[in-house]
């Protein structure tokens, strides 16, 4: 959308000029814009036509571009005169100089822009939807993908005690991988530290906490892959055939935001993939012993033979040839009548 649909003063006149999308972060990309003239001042826009073309937001204060203001600041704008010729004003010297109105055409300028970045971005990721389709499937369904991930969790919600699988979710929002084991010193040990001076009292040093590793990959029991996958499934599928050009700019605003959460949604399954191999592995899972609280749940945990579970969790199924009890039956008296025939013939 052009400048010149901007209901601006007279004092800001516009032509039919382009309007530059992405705003301008670099100092040195504004300063060295050929055709930029700092001889320019208000009373000479004041006078004559000029467009507004862009924003800018700097890292570092910069002088205003008008010859009769210099005030420094961050951001503001870049505009162009009737003969081409470009000059650079700071915001607030803008509306202090130039006039309320210049601040309505600044917000109209930036609204436009926003409005122009939303349809492109939206489009291209409405063109590439078959590929993030594709893309998403392989997550899933490759080797140790969201699908093994999915699985391996369920598997390890049914072996894991609850009170383990509490702490182990807390320590995973907590972010604390430590593996500690608290060992009671003796009364030599604890005198020994009292005479070097490293506790103040028996209390202070009766216990010590002994590293004895990190868990990895804790991330992974948070994770919902499956609820992931869909929604990411269920978005593509509605933005896939998506008429961008009949959108408004608040219809924009609320499909960017559907893009931004199938972007999102898309990097947690790969980091749940990521995690999850680190995580569900015999080594990893067996550190889980450390923090049981009771004697039973410790056992639980060394009772289970990790080494078969998780793999059974997330290898395809072998083919199981379910019998009725008579059938069972009937196989065991053939397998017992070919015993009995080879012991006679020997």
């Amino acid at each position: 959308m052009p400048v010149k649909d901007f209901p601006v003063a007279k004092s800001v006149k516009s032509f039919d000029l382009p309007v530059e999308v992405d705003p301008i972060y670099d100092a040195n990309e504004l300063l060295q814009r050929s055709g930029l003239d700092r001889s320019i001042t208000a009373a000479d826009l004041l006078d004559g036509e000029f467009d507004l073309i862009n924003v800018y937001r700097l890292d570092m204060e910069i002088p205003c571009g008008l010859a009769d203001c210099r005030t420094p600041h961050k951001s503001g704008l870049l505009g162009k005169l009737a003969d081409g010729r470009l000059f650079h004003v700071g915001r607030v010297c803008g509306k202090t100089k130039l006039g309320h109105d210049f601040a309505i055409a600044q917000r109209k300028l930036e609204a436009t822009q926003n409005e122009i970045r939303l349809r492109r971005d939206i489009t291209a990721f409405v063109d590439d939807v078959p590929v993030k389709r594709r893309g998403v499937q392989d997550l899933v369904q490759q080797e140790r993908g969201a699908s093994w991930v999915r699985k391996a969790l369920q598997e390890w919600k049914r072996v894991t005690p609850d009170g383990v699988r509490e702490v182990m979710r807390q320590k995973a929002r907590s972010n604390d991988s430590k593996v500690e084991r608290v060992r009671q010193r003796s009364q030599d040990e604890i005198r020994d530290l009292l005479d070097a001076g490293l506790v103040k009292t028996r209390s202070d040093g009766e216990y010590e906490s002994e590293l004895i590793g990190n868990f990895q990959g804790l991330n992974v029991l948070l994770a919902d892959p499956h609820r992931d996958h869909k929604l990411i499934t269920n978005n593509l599928e509605s933005l896939e055939n998506l008429n961008v050009a009949s959108l408004g700019l608040g219809q924009l605003r609320a499909w960017k935001r559907w893009i931004v959460e199938t972007d999102e949604a898309t990097n947690r399954l790969r980091h749940a993939i990521e995690a999850g191999s680190r995580f569900f592995t015999p080594e990893n899972l067996a550190l889980q012993v450390e923090v049981a609280s009771t004697d039973d749940d410790a056992r639980t945990l060394r009772e289970t033979t990790w080494q078969l579970a998780v793999p059974q969790a997330i290898a395809p199924q072998k083919r199981v040839s379910i019998m009725s009890e008579k059938e069972r039956a009937r196989q065991h008296r053939k397998i017992g009548g070919r015993r009995r025939k080879k012991r006679r013939a020997a």
